[in-house]
């Protein structure tokens, strides 16, 4: 797929109006576990925009590695290509008491699934839509905020050798 400059703005605009409606702080982290993919940038765009924090987290990381990630980083949204690496994050939800939603960008939420787990898994789609309401001057409010020296993402190591460490 092809985006201009002005569409990826849009959509991270998108984002980080979805995030503002679920009232992320600054410094506050996005998780963003997926293959590269449109979605993944929008989603690291929109969460710089407001000074969150995106931290990738690695595909291949334990359902542990990934609460851990979330709670390290103080997320509040963790965003998954697949619903295998959503279960993932399921699984662990008691352990990240701080995620308000688990997003899949990459496949359908199976219905059962999505009952189950009933606004706290959502699509990609219906995270987005959270934001409709913002306005767009939040977002330049909050873009107003950055400077250079803030912090801009968080990366985390594999954790091959203990729990994952962020720089």
């Amino acid at each position: 797929r092809t985006f201009t400059w002005a569409q990826y703005y849009a959509e991270g605009v998108k984002f980080a109006k979805a995030l503002v409606a679920l009232d992320v702080k600054p410094f506050e982290g996005v998780a963003i576990c997926g293959f590269n993919s449109p979605e993944w940038h929008f989603a690291f765009l929109g969460s710089s925009m407001i000074q969150a924090l995106p931290a990738g987290t690695y595909t291949t990381n334990s359902p542990e590695a990934c609460a851990y990630v979330c709670t390290d980083s103080q997320s509040r949204v963790a965003l998954v290509d697949t619903v295998a690496t959503a279960k993932k994050y399921l699984s662990q939800k008691d352990e990240m008491p701080l995620v308000q939603k688990v997003v899949v960008w990459g496949e359908k939420i199976p219905d059962e699934l999505a009952a189950a787990h009933q606004g706290y898994l959502v699509s990609y789609q219906a995270f987005l839509a959270l934001g409709n309401d913002v306005e767009d001057a939040a977002i330049d409010q909050r873009v107003a905020k950055v400077r250079v020296q803030d912090c801009a993402t968080l990366i985390y190591t594999s954790g091959t050798t203990g729990n994952p460490k962020a720089v």
